[in-house]
Parts: structure tokens; C-alpha cells; sequence
């Protein structure tokens, strides 16, 4: 009981915090609520679960670069939580990919609501991006892939490093399928472990494509 009255205190002033932040997103008629529904067959991907902004910036807070010369595409930005969190941490260039349709057509809203007017939002499968890709040295993942599709943006990330070279670095939060990462020429740099108040059982990986 000990324990759990002090992680209670350890934590009240960040759930102050995000039940403040939660008020005015509500008040900016921002919807980044839970939804279970699978918006897309099972072999694509998976239902949308927002990331905690924690995980998230213990991720970007862990890169081998500054913030300011991260250039990040969300791949799976469901309703767009990352894409708002990403902005207030500062990073310039912020953009997403979704394949569901709502769920796209929300976070074009939330991003309008927000007033954000330079994040461009691609609805699409992630793993049809060509070049796309090459404006992009950050990918963050929350898991949005099963084994095959998750191959398949590896590859199509690898050829962009190869058609642009340059560091690339995956923040892959809850990394399910993280030997396939290996298998495809993504390194661990660095695994990071969030404690938050419901406490942690899912890792963040940092990876770096190593070009081959």
C-alpha cells in the first residue's frame, strides 16, 4: 500500500498535467479518444490505440540527434496524438501516414482544430511510400504492423536510405516484431524503459539503419 501511495505522489503533478491538457483538447474539439473498432483487414495492421505522450518523448529524448534536425513521419498516425505531441516538443517537420479512412478524416480535423497547417497526413498504406520516404530521417512506429507489411516498410525505408543517404533512425514503441527489424539491417541503438503511473510492460526500441 506503501508503494502505491507514493507512486500516487511520484505521479499526481504529470495527471494534473494531462487531465489539463485533456480539457482543452476537448475544448479544441479534438478527438484523440481510444477507439477498438479494426478499421482494415488483419493481415494490414491493427486496431487504433493511441501512444502515451511519455513513451513517445522518452523516444525522441533517447535519439543520437537534436531535436531540431529530427524530421519525423507517425506511420499508423491513427487520429494523430504523436503528431500533436511531436509539435509541442518543438520538431519542425511532423507529418503522418493512415490507412483507415475515419480514422485519417479525424486527424485532418484535429490537425485544423490545432491550427496546425504544415503537417501533411497521407492516407494510404505506408508500405506502398516510395519517396515519399526520403523527407524523413525519424519513424516512429507504435506497433502498426503485422510481420509481413512491417517487412515491407523496412525494405522500402532501407531503398530510400540508399537512393538518399543519410542517418535513419526507427523509435519503435511496444516492438513486437523487433528480429525482423534486425534481420532487415535495423540495429538497437538503445532500449528505453518509461515508468509511468500504471507502470511499464512495453519497451521502446531506438533503431539505426546501418547501410549496407
Amino acid at each position: 500500500m506503501i508503494h502505491s501511495l507514493l507512486r500516487w505522489f511520484f505521479y499526481f503533478p504529470y495527471r494534473c498535467k494531462t487531465r489539463l491538457t485533456a480539457l482543452w483538447l476537448h475544448y479544441r474539439k479534438v478527438d484523440f479518444s481510444t477507439d477498438d473498432d479494426r478499421r482494415f483487414p488483419s493481415h494490414l495492421g491493427y486496431a487504433y490505440q493511441p501512444t502515451y505522450d511519455a513513451y513517445f518523448h522518452d523516444g525522441i529524448k533517447n535519439l543520437p540527434i537534436p531535436i531540431y534536425d529530427v524530421r519525423l513521419l507517425d506511420v499508423g498516425c491513427g487520429k494523430g496524438p504523436i503528431l500533436y505531441f511531436a509539435k509541442r516538443m518543438g520538431i519542425a517537420k511532423v507529418d503522418g501516414v493512415e490507412l483507415a479512412d475515419d480514422l485519417c478524416a479525424i486527424c485532418v480535423k484535429n490537425m485544423q482544430a490545432l491550427g496546425y497547417k504544415d503537417i501533411a497526413i497521407f492516407h494510404q498504406d505506408a508500405t506502398l511510400l516510395r519517396d515519399e520516404l526520403d523527407e524523413y530521417n525519424v519513424f516512429y512506429m507504435f506497433n502498426p504492423f503485422p510481420a509481413e507489411p512491417m517487412r515491407s516498410f523496412l525494405r522500402s525505408l532501407a531503398e530510400s536510405t540508399r537512393r538518399l543517404s543519410r542517418p535513419v533512425y526507427v523509435i519503435y514503441h511496444n516492438p513486437v516484431f523487433a528480429e525482423i527489424c534486425r534481420e532487415e539491417g535495423f540495429a538497437v541503438q538503445k532500449e528505453v524503459l518509461t515508468q509511468t503511473y500504471f507502470g511499464n510492460d512495453k519497451s521502446t526500441l531506438i533503431l539505426e539503419y546501418l547501410i549496407s
